[in-house]
């Protein structure tokens, strides 16, 4: 469990932005995703480190769950089988559910193992066999900042012209002459 609080430090409705919820095979992502927030401004609470020995780890995670807006679910295989992170997000999508405020789970596939249940129709980060570390750390701030990672689509030259059909074969000597024609007018 990784608590990650508001970028700005002001006081909010809700005080916590990020849940997030791992198995202990994943603790090395976990501790880059925290590393990763943390370079970004997020001022991030880590179980393994901020929960005392002897503290009550169960109600850490019920006043987590109440308190983040939203949850970060770092998926394997295993995630399920555990009965802590089971209950974290089936309390975080229950609380979601009753909430007046947009709440988001935001997973980050860690393994190859396909998304079922409730984890279903949720759009997830794909990392497996992402080894670059640059490209790992977009991925992470893209997810949590609710950003894609397409590329965006080239630029129009002309309004009310629709682009070229990849299908539509034989005419591009005609249409690069049109092309010419408007870009000599415009």
């Amino acid at each position: 469990m990784i608590i990650v609080h508001p970028r700005n430090g002001q006081p909010a409705r809700r005080t916590l932005r990020f849940f997030l919820s791992r198995r202990g095979s994943v603790a090395t992502i976990a501790r880059e995703v925290t590393d990763v927030l943390t370079e970004n401004g997020y001022k991030v609470f880590v179980q393994d480190y901020d929960i005392p020995i002897s503290a009550n780890f169960i109600e850490g995670m019920h006043e987590t769950i109440k308190n983040a807006r939203d949850l970060v679910v770092l998926f394997t295989r295993d995630y399920e089988q555990s009965p802590y992170t089971r209950m974290e997000f089936t309390s975080f999508e229950a609380n979601a559910a009753q909430s007046t405020e947009k709440r988001r789970m935001v997973i980050l596939r860690c393994e190859d193992a396909p998304l079922l249940g409730l984890f279903a129709p949720h759009v997830y980060q794909d990392l497996v066999g992402i080894g670059e570390a640059g490209e790992r750390k977009g991925r992470f701030l893209a997810a949590v900042e609710g950003r894609s990672q397409a590329l965006e689509p080239p630029p129009r030259p002309f309004l009310g012209v629709p682009p070229r059909i990849a299908t539509f074969t034989g005419r591009a000597e005609g249409l690069d002459s049109l092309d010419a024609i408007f870009r000599y007018w415009w």
